[in-house]
């Protein structure tokens, strides 16, 4: 445990710090376009939502606000007193609203108002988030990167606003707000992404045997799509008639989308009604996969077994990397706890290993220095199970070497090495030659 504190948390330290301290440029002038486009748009929106609440309820003078829209005790409000609606219980949360969704009982205009309300939520929030979070005098966006990270993963990073109120969390951020993050000029972004990173781990650690024999196959054979091939054993069709694509031009999920989504979900945990939620899909569908999943891959479950009496025995868990979780709260009975249990080795190796390529970078020979010995190129983000480095235009192919060198070194799984593929990419510049978090295109690089 002291080996790993001072070679692997303490070293990364410095360098959280220094991402904090480093930031990332922000295009105030297209973030205050956005945002002046988006305010708009959500006074149609409301307007929208207050012709159906009158449709569902029948009062014409049903008061509307922000406030409304966004308060679960108004919505429970709406939804159970005014309306009657059916759900599980009276919350309000996702998972409540996509079972009042799902109910046979809620009325066709019930249901287009809660779908109205949720795209308005969910544009609310982005607005609030970020077209209207405030940035450093410097016009860059901080964060507070947390090396103790989630409870259920210790190890893999978690951000927030800093400590006087500006930026936020860098570690969610949606695809079309990330146009609004550029690199100086004369900069670029270099980035990578361990492809299915978990997902293989779980795969190899657990022993899963068609998990495992579809990964083998996907590593000789860039051209073998390991969702489509998950696909094949969940749900007992031919490979060649699982769609290509996650949903239809209905925007209905395909079996691609829903075999990605059950490795993601049931391997720690998931229960068809959050399945169904994440897979937008039909309560019975989701048992069905569920069931189906379990089938094709035994293995995991009985990894979940011999886990929790691991836990249960002992007391305490560890990473691949020796990373110690001591276990404080009571197992039996409790859903939480055990998913915690089963999600810890997977979740908090594949954050170690991500961060431990952080100072890996930086400890590098190689690594781009300034002539006084400073860094030259930097990380700027850290999203769990990829990077993002900014460096100067002529240097980024040697960042990109060097980021993917250390991020393909292999892991010891029963003491056998793993090597994760690491999916490089490059940003490239828009018509003003500026370089976007938005511009990032995947490129091939031999290592």
């Amino acid at each position: 445990l002291k080996d790993f504190y001072y070679g692997h948390v303490m070293k990364l330290q410095p360098h959280l710090v220094e991402m904090t301290a480093n930031g990332i440029l922000v295009d105030d002038t297209l973030r205050e376009k956005i945002n002046t486009d988006l305010t708009a748009q959500l006074d149609v929106m409301q307007n929208k939502i207050h012709e159906m609440i009158y449709v569902a309820t029948g009062d014409p003078n049903y008061p509307i606000t922000d406030k409304t829209l966004n308060s679960p005790k108004q919505l429970a409000k709406l939804y159970f007193t005014d309306l009657k609606l059916q759900g599980r219980g009276r919350k309000t949360d996702e998972k409540n609203r996509h079972a009042i969704l799902m109910h046979p009982s809620t009325p066709p205009a019930a249901r287009e108002m809660l779908k109205a309300i949720d795209e308005y939520r969910k544009e609310f929030k982005f607005v609030s988030t970020y077209t209207r979070a405030k940035t450093d005098e410097d016009g860059r966006w901080r964060c507070e990167w947390k090396q103790y990270g989630v409870q259920s993963a210790p190890g893999r990073l978690s951000s927030a606003q800093t400590l006087i109120g500006t930026g936020g969390n860098l570690q969610n951020i949606p695809g079309r707000a990330k146009e609004m993050f550029i690199a100086p000029r004369g900069y670029g972004f270099v980035y990578f992404d361990l492809k299915q990173a978990e997902a293989m781990y779980v795969a190899y650690k657990w022993k899963v045997k068609r998990l495992m024999a579809n990964f083998d196959r996907a590593m000789v054979d860039s051209s073998y799509d390991i969702h489509r091939a998950n696909a094949v054993d969940i749900f007992k069709v031919a490979y060649e008639d699982v769609p290509t694509y996650d949903f239809d031009d209905q925007h209905r999920p395909t079996l691609r989308y829903k075999s990605k989504r059950c490795v993601h979900g049931l391997n720690y945990r998931l229960q068809p009604d959050g399945l169904a939620q994440s897979a937008q899909i039909p309560l019975l569908d989701a048992m069905r996969a569920h069931r189906l999943y379990h089938s094709a891959f035994p293995e995991v479950s009985a990894a979940w077994s011999a886990l929790i009496d691991k836990a249960i025995k002992e007391q305490r868990l560890y990473n691949a990397y020796g990373r110690r979780w001591i276990l404080l709260e009571r197992v039996e009975g409790n859903e939480e706890a055990l998913k915690s249990i089963v999600a810890f080795d997977p979740q908090s190796t594949i954050g170690d290993k991500v961060c431990r390529t952080m100072y890996l970078c930086y400890e590098d020979a190689e690594w781009p220095r300034n002539d006084d010995g400073s860094l030259a190129a930097s990380i700027t983000i850290n999203i769990h199970d990829a990077l993002v480095a900014t460096a100067k235009l002529e240097d980024r192919p040697k960042v990109m070497r060097i980021m993917i060198k250390h991020a393909q070194e292999p892991i010891m799984i029963h003491d056998k090495p793993l090597i994760i593929p690491a999916e490089p990419g490059l940003s490239k510049p828009d018509k003003t030659g500026i370089h976007r978090w938005s511009t990032i295109e995947k490129v091939k690089v031999h290592v």
